[in-house]
């Protein structure tokens, strides 16, 4: 039991440190609740000890995600407000190339929060994505990679082996 509760410490600290920094240093009682909360849902549904998380993963994935909606919120803005038609609509397939679900399933959740893109259908091994800005496979090739990253173990240290 102490074993679950200490490798969630890393996720719950990234988790305090985003609301610490979205919250402007307020309501840290609801935030407390909001990250055990968040524990309790990754734990349970995504079906993966919190040791088979990568926190390293979880970080670049973080960054990665944050970056693009940024960058993705301005692109759309300009398309909008733009004088013409600045809409490159695109639908294209993706081959998933992890057969990891929770991997997949954070990729259709990040790309339907991204400003101008959508996941619009999964069928087997292959997302169809519609996109306002043309043909972003590359960006979706990079989520990707990103996403199976949070899934991979971190190296094992060579003083636990043992255990």
């Amino acid at each position: 039991m102490f074993d679950r509760i200490a490798a969630n410490i890393p996720l719950a600290a990234v988790l305090m440190l985003l609301w610490f920094g979205l919250s402007g240093n307020q309501g840290w009682l609801f935030g407390t609740a909001a990250v055990l909360c968040a524990l309790l849902v990754t734990n349970r549904l995504l079906h993966q000890d919190p040791e088979r998380l990568s926190l390293a993963g979880l970080l670049r994935f973080s960054a990665w995600f944050v970056s693009r909606s940024f960058l993705g919120g301005l692109d759309v803005a300009w398309r909008a407000l733009s004088p013409g038609k600045n809409i490159d609509n695109a639908l294209f397939t993706h081959r998933f190339k992890t057969a990891n679900p929770s991997a997949r399933t954070v990729v259709i959740g990040a790309l339907s929060l991204m400003p101008g893109t959508l996941s619009v259908a999964v069928e087997d091994d292959h997302l169809t994505v519609h996109s306002i800005a043309g043909d972003v496979h590359g960006q979706v090739e990079s989520l990707e990679a990103l996403a199976i990253d949070i899934f991979r173990p971190e190296h094992v240290h060579k003083g636990s082996e043992a255990r």
